[in-house]
């Protein structure tokens, strides 16, 4: 251990670089508004859930060394945030969903999803999720409602153009830029407002919720496990693993120990104020859209979020809040932007189009379910369509050897 630890440590200061650090910062357009928006209906503990966060971070970078994303759930944010759910039911939706993809991982099983899913519908599921990010990041900038002003349509407009133009220095870190610029801008935004930011030192409670009961299990499973367990399987499991294979192709995890990593660290989490997280694709390709390459940038990530709920304990919701929208905005689309190009560059057939349009118009479940259905009967009509031609050549066979019989 102590000599893996070592070589890690080796590895990570050989990564040191702008871009390394930009990549870090790739994530946090996700992560950021989902948190914020918890936090603020009370449905989980902002400075837990970065701290275990931050954990799960360190964690990641030193076992695969690449940078692996952890990121809420969404699906069981959407729903909180669009349904409500108490905390209570958010920890069991984690608990539930966690225990089965750890199941799925120890037993091996995670391959037999790999077996039977065809790569047109994770090529599907990518292209969706992306285009899905993109209109997220796009709402959020339409939700401004002003032309002037540093949080505005104007503001969006310049910066959007100001990011395409660095992408084309692929040196630059970008996303460490971007978030440069927001934190500036929120700073403004504190001292207009004459917001109080608190340094108070404070560790993160070990348990924030009352005695878990059946029907905060049976609640969290049917209203956030359900549309949660697809996505995890094939998001933030296989999707992310054929990704990971695809950009790292000499160090990649294997869906086995991803699955066992999801399972493990919400199983800990959860139950010990934290939120429920997982790894994706999304994440791991805006952090490599940024410049992330090695388990350095999810390292810095781990220990930032670490010091940021220590230190600043609940001034967290102060802070995230006042962050402009416009950099959230654009930050999301760029990394919707990556992981949908990632889809189509895997594969561009009807599976892969219908299934992007559906989750595009709904959601992954039904997105998921509509693909597999069509992948299910072209296989069918395939098997048919060879079994009618078989039938045909040896009927032909058959017509040819009586001739040549009669003959």
């Amino acid at each position: 251990m102590f000599y893996f630890i070592k070589n890690r440590l080796i590895s990570f200061k050989s990564q040191v670089s702008l871009n390394e650090i930009s990549g870090s910062f790739g994530d946090l357009g996700t992560l950021i508004p989902l948190l914020v928006a918890m936090s603020k209906e009370n449905m989980i503990y902002l400075p837990g859930a970065f701290f275990w966060g931050g954990i799960f971070n360190i964690i990641a970078a030193f076992q695969w060394n690449i940078p692996m994303p952890v990121q809420p759930m969404k699906a069981i944010a959407s729903v909180a945030l669009t349904d409500g759910m108490t905390p209570n039911e958010i920890i069991c939706a984690g608990l539930i969903t966690s225990s089965v993809i750890f199941l799925l991982g120890i037993t091996k099983t995670i391959n037999i999803f790999n077996k039977i899913i065809p790569i047109d519908l994770i090529s599907g599921m990518q292209l969706g999720l992306g285009l899905n990010m993109i209109k997220k990041g796009i709402d959020i900038i339409s939700n401004i409602n002003s032309w002037i002003s540093l949080d505005s349509y104007t503001t969006s407009i310049i910066i959007g153009i100001f990011s395409l133009t660095l992408f084309r220095f692929k040196r630059l870190p970008v996303a460490l830029i971007l978030f440069s610029i927001g934190i500036i801008f929120a700073i403004i935004n504190i001292s207009r407002n004459t917001l109080t930011i608190v340094f108070i030192p404070i560790f993160p409670p070990i348990w924030i919720g009352n005695s878990l009961t059946l029907k905060d299990f049976l609640n969290g499973f049917i209203k956030g496990a359900l549309p949660q367990l697809p996505l995890t399987t094939l998001n933030s499991v296989i999707s992310v693993a054929d990704l990971a294979k695809e950009l790292f192709p000499n160090n990649y995890p294997s869906k086995i120990s991803i699955a066992t990593s999801i399972g493990i660290m919400n199983l800990v989490g959860c139950l010990f104020g934290g939120m429920p997280m997982c790894h994706g694709a999304g994440g791991l390709a805006g952090q490599y859209k940024f410049g992330a390459r090695g388990g350095l940038s999810i390292l810095i990530l781990g220990i930032g979020k670490i010091l940021l709920s220590i230190i600043f304990g609940l001034s967290l919701i102060t802070i995230l809040t006042v962050f402009p929208n416009n950099i959230l905005g654009i930050l999301i689309i760029f990394s919707g932007l990556q992981l949908a190009v990632n889809g189509i560059n895997k594969c561009s057939s009807n599976i892969t189009i219908i299934s992007a349009g559906i989750i595009l118009g709904t959601n992954t479940w039904i997105g998921f379910v509509s693909g597999y259905g069509i992948y299910i009967i072209e296989n069918i009509t395939y098997i048919e369509c060879k079994k009618i031609i078989r039938q045909k050549k040896l009927y032909l066979q058959e017509k040819l050897h009586l001739q040549q019989t009669v003959v």
